[in-house]
């Protein structure tokens, strides 16, 4: 949880699986679908004790905006709501506001069903940047310019602890990017640091790698608990864009195997000098 406001969706996880759903939704999927996904991908939260009361809260609040309410969402939500368990996290004067906003949600849910519709897809801003050159001028690294209007529209990223490699128990994985695909399905893009890997190519010792692309159910393998969230989001551009070029010319997929496997299995890969 990440909010001293009673309002639902100033919760982190709130906000987070509200904006996961509806870019599902803008990409396509079902209701249904874009709930299997978000339950799988969110297995972990939801059986904490704070978050988990959260995800069914907020997921029931964006269906039934969008007219898409499915029946085991209401019915968790319903639950949720009536045993008082989200409201163990609150006293006082909070926890009357935060039980006037639940007892309002609750009528919504128990209300007919809006008219079914699409959220209309993000207009995407460009931001300002500038090439910066690296402190041994080997490489160049893009500087975004920081704006009040940018920062509200970082999407909050995580940061997980995983089932590491030996000798790399410090190492984590940071969740860049979520997208739904027709033949992948979910993909999760993420960042791994404080590894230990010996470039084939130079010999040199790598300690991070900026981009690796995942299946859903590889990650929920792979990630034991989730240390922080961050609205300050790594560059992966470069990595993204040369796996999309190659994913869109059919030459790419997604990893299947947990994040340590494919580490090692990077290791007897086929590197070659990028161009």
């Amino acid at each position: 949880m990440g909010t001293s406001s009673t309002s639902l969706f100033a919760d982190d996880v709130a906000s987070d699986v509200r904006d996961e759903f509806t870019e599902l939704l803008v990409c396509g999927a079902s209701a249904a679908d874009a709930t299997q996904s978000l339950v799988q991908s969110w297995s972990i939260a939801i059986n904490d004790v704070d978050d988990g009361p959260t995800f069914w809260l907020a997921l029931a609040a964006t269906q039934w905006k969008y007219g898409c309410l499915v029946q085991e969402v209401q019915t968790r939500a319903i639950d949720v709501i009536e045993s008082g368990r989200d409201l163990n996290k609150w006293s006082g004067a909070p926890a009357i506001r935060r039980s006037a906003v639940l007892s309002a949600l609750k009528d919504k849910l128990l209300s007919p069903q809006l008219p079914s519709r699409r959220p209309r897809r993000r207009k995407i801003v460009a931001v300002p940047s500038i090439k910066v050159p690296s402190p041994d001028g080997r490489g160049l690294a893009t500087a975004f310019e920081i704006t009040p209007s940018s920062a509200l529209t970082t999407p909050q990223m995580q940061v997980w602890a995983y089932t590491t490699r030996p000798g790399e128990s410090d190492s984590t994985l940071t969740v860049l990017k979520i997208e739904q695909y027709k033949d992948l399905g979910q993909v999760i893009h993420v960042r791994i640091d404080g590894i230990r890997m010996r470039n084939p190519l130079k010999g040199n010792i790598v300690t991070d790698i900026p981009h690796l692309p995942f299946r859903s159910a590889a990650i929920q393998r792979s990630v034991t608990k989730l240390l922080r969230r961050s609205s300050s989001v790594p560059n992966f551009k470069e990595g993204y864009d040369t796996w999309r070029e190659a994913y869109d010319a059919g030459k790419a997929g997604a990893f299947e195997t947990d994040v340590a496997a494919t580490l090692n299995a990077l290791l007897g890969a086929a590197w070659e000098e990028k161009k």
